[in-house]
């Protein structure tokens, strides 16, 4: 019975814990998906045909060619679809 209640307990706090952690982190993904999306807004605004833009943080890309160093490393840096390999882009 004591080792019951005891099991009870833990899980009791486990679960509080869990649900304290996803209250606090409930403002912060509203928040930074916000300025995300504003990012992209003003970095890769009239975007033309076949182009990819870096619109916000981590980014990555392989080219099917050589390109200059530096090339589509930076936000509001665009690119031709027909040069790019692969790209991927990191969780925020």
């Amino acid at each position: 019975m004591k080792l019951k209640l005891i099991t009870i307990a833990v899980l009791v706090l486990l679960f509080s814990g869990v649900t304290i952690y996803g209250l606090a982190q409930e403002g912060l993904c509203p928040a930074l998906v916000e300025e995300a999306l504003n990012a992209i807004g003003d970095n890769c605004g009239d975007l033309g045909r076949n182009t990819a833009c870096y619109g916000y943080n981590q980014v990555s890309a392989t080219f099917s060619q050589d390109v200059p160093e530096g090339y589509f490393d930076e936000p509001a840096d665009r690119a031709d679809l027909t040069y790019l390999q692969t790209i991927q882009t990191a969780p925020l």
